[in-house]
């Protein structure tokens, strides 16, 4: 269990900054599309 528990965490904590990116870039696009075509 305490193998699994760590292994479990690691890879979630990759996997949230790496949504938070895709997250974050998604607004930006989706912001500079709307500023540029009001």
């Amino acid at each position: 269990s305490a193998g699994g528990d760590p292994l479990l965490l690691r890879i979630k904590v990759r996997i949230v900054p790496l949504w938070r990116s895709h997250e974050g870039k998604l607004i930006a696009v989706s912001n500079k599309v709307e500023f540029g075509n009001p």
